[in-house]
């Protein structure tokens, strides 16, 4: 009998078996899911290979046997999916369907068996969580479906178990709304929390449920970081206090540090405009848990993903007060990140991750060395407008396209105006259609004013009334953004940015209305110095107002309070 790499066997004492290998010496390397990597010598006395493991492959079981080898069948196959998961996810997607197909037969054996139910709302699961990036319709389809089956349990069997089954399909249903309907996805969130909170009031000790609760709140969060970031704020505390929690009861858990690390990521993120000494202490806590992470499992790519986060994250809080370190940041970050594509090429999570690295280092390298930072945009944006071709509708994927043409925009300014407004307008369009979908989301709002300015500069000086006009929709956003989020350093620089700009068309026609608009701005400027006296952005603002005013009609004063300031 020989064998090949994909076969099939049955081995008599270890089960269903997936042929890795064949050595040279005609040994073998089969997969096992009860005991993973096994090597078979030469006596294949025990084995059986299975021609078509599929439905076919009953015909070699006894009648008596059949359901338990229909499980056995369909478990390995749906470990043989985890084998190959990250190195051939279309071959995965193949084994989880056909353990799919095969749950479901089990299932009309004894229709009444809610073990065999509960697994099939898993396998339904895992079909969802294979398509939701690249189908997310047919992933929909496969998360209802586990949902119907899991109703269809807790109708059979009332209890907690059940009820806690249904907050996981409420969270992946939620989950896969997130890039595509931020109402639909925030009310199957919702649904979930509820379920979640009632399970912890039920149990509060049950670390699976205060697991669940905590991820919950973390779901919330990111519902709410764009229009309400105080209420998001709320949601990420809540979700850090469980978390660490977590960790005290088991230190050396790695699922709840990889929850750990996350959160206080996240909180960084949160209080980085407000407060970057404070983000620092977050960034740092989660760099700690994730190189922990990594050096216990150094393969892992979630971890290594961790890992890169929180490097992009150091990069952040560095970049206005020590470029040099920043770069070093990202470019870690970004050589981590290529380590990870490598590992796992098809996951388009991290080839996002990957794009936004190039964008990065395309950031620093902008005006030190334009060459260079070009052709890391342009990598950036090779790996954007792949990732919208496979999905269209991916918030995620559209934003980081209307990066990267941002990105080649600003790299064509000067040498190309013409080239680089074509790039801008193409960003427009994205951000107009991703503004459409979420009206409030403080992020797409803060870009649209990005390049309301731009264009506002761009057409300065061929067409003032056109630049007068992206100026004062410019203005409007960031009023509009400064009303949602009052203490964001952020919004109050495109705020300080808008006066300027619009003061700067009126410096030859009205002088002193010029005066009024860099007087607003150089209030808002010199409020943001207080708050943060080395940023370099800031000082830099404070710069061109003055250099602004002292072109207008009265340059001693604004000699006298440049002095002054500095």
């Amino acid at each position: 009998m020989s064998f090949m790499n994909g076969d099939v066997i049955r081995h008599n004492s270890l089960g269903i078996g997936l042929v890795k290998g064949v050595r040279p010496d005609g040994k073998l390397e089969v997969y096992f899911k009860r005991k993973g990597l096994v090597l078979i010598g030469k006596d294949y006395s025990n084995l059986l290979q299975l021609i078509d493991p599929g439905l076919k492959g009953l015909e070699i079981a006894e009648k008596p046997d059949k359901a338990l080898y229909l499980e056995d069948l369909s478990t390995s196959f749906r470990y043989f999916g985890d084998m190959c998961g990250r190195s051939d996810p279309v071959q995965a997607r193949q084994w989880y369907l056909r353990g799919l197909e095969i749950a479901e037969v089990l299932v009309a054996l004894e229709p009444g068996n809610t073990q065999n139910l509960t697994y099939l709302s898993f396998c339904f699961d895992k079909m969802g969580e294979m398509d939701r990036h690249s189908d997310p319709v047919q992933a929909r389809f496969w998360y209802l479906r586990g949902l119907e089956i899991r109703e269809k349990l807790i109708a059979l069997e009332p209890g907690n178990t059940n009820l806690y089954l249904i907050s996981i399909s409420f969270i992946n249903i939620g989950n896969l709304y997130e890039h595509l309907d931020l109402v639909q996805a925030r009310q199957w969130h919702l649904k979930g929390l509820e379920i979640a909170e009632e399970l912890v009031a039920l149990e509060p000790d049950n670390t699976v449920y205060m697991r669940n609760l905590s991820n919950s709140y973390s779901h919330m969060g990111y519902m709410d970081i764009h229009s309400d970031p105080v209420q998001a704020r709320q949601w990420f505390l809540k979700e850090l206090e469980i978390a660490e929690e977590l960790v005290a009861l088991e230190p050396d858990n790695t699922r709840y540090l990889s929850d750990l690390a996350p959160s206080f990521n996240q909180m960084g993120n949160m209080d980085r405009l407000r407060d970057p000494e404070q983000a620092r202490q977050w960034y740092l806590k989660g760099l700690e848990i994730a190189e922990k992470l990594v050096a216990l499992e150094p393969g892992n790519s979630k971890y290594l993903s961790f890992l890169s986060v929180s490097f992009n994250n150091m990069g952040e809080v560095d970049i206005h007060h020590d470029p040099v370190q920043a770069r070093h940041w990202y470019l870690r970050g970004l050589e981590i990140r290529e380590l990870i594509i490598a590992l796992e090429p098809f996951n388009t999570l991290y080839r996002h991750n990957l794009s936004t690295s190039f964008s990065k280092m395309g950031n620093m390298d902008r005006h030190s060395n334009p060459v260079q930072a070009r052709q890391w945009y342009l990598r950036g944006l090779e790996i954007a407008e792949e990732l919208v071709a496979l999905a269209p509708g991916n918030t995620q994927y559209l934003y980081g396209l209307y990066t990267s043409f941002n990105n080649m925009g600003e790299m064509d300014r000067h040498r190309d105006p013409v080239q680089a407004r074509q790039w801008f307008l193409k960003g427009l369009e994205i951000t107009e259609k991703l503004v459409a979908m979420d009206p409030d989301n403080t992020l797409y709002l803060r870009d649209l004013s990005t390049f309301f300015i731009d264009m506002g500069r761009m057409d300065k000086h061929s067409d003032p009334m056109q630049a007068r006009l992206w100026y004062l929709r410019a203005l409007e956003i960031a009023e509009k953004l400064i009303a949602l989020d009052p203490g964001n350093t952020e919004y109050l620089r495109h705020l300080s940015i808008s006066f300027s700009d619009i003061g700067s068309l009126y410096e030859s026609s009205d002088p002193v209305q010029a005066r009024q608009w860099f007087l607003k701005g150089l209030e808002i400027t010199e409020n943001l110095i207080a708050l943060d006296p080395d940023h370099v952005q800031y000082l830099h603002d404070l710069y061109i107002t003055f250099y602004n005013m002292s072109k207008i009609s009265d340059p001693n004063q604004a000699r006298s309070l440049s002095d002054l300031t500095f």
